[in-house]
């Protein structure tokens, strides 16, 4: 049963890193834009966009006095799975 969730999980990341991306005003670059619906059911169900933003909010963004992601958020969009 673990084989199977594991492998399921990697099948899910594989198709759903397979978008384009979106980028905000700023400039920074996500996988995901919170405004669509499909997105934000992508960025759900994949794993490793949110750990990207899970550290760069943890490591990145505090210390960060460029931070794009802050800018766009100000502006109202919320872009989803960071890329650096």
């Amino acid at each position: 049963m673990k084989k199977v969730i594991i492998f399921s999980i990697l099948v899910v990341n594989l198709f759903a890193s397979s978008y384009s991306s979106y980028v905000g005003n700023s400039g920074q670059e996500y996988q995901y834009d919170s405004s669509r619906y499909d997105d934000r059911i992508k960025y759900n169900n994949d794993l490793g966009a949110q750990q990207r933003d899970r550290e760069y909010n943890t490591y990145r963004a505090p210390f960060n006095s460029n931070n794009n992601q802050q800018r766009d958020r100000d502006q109202g969009q919320y872009g989803m799975g960071i890329y650096n």
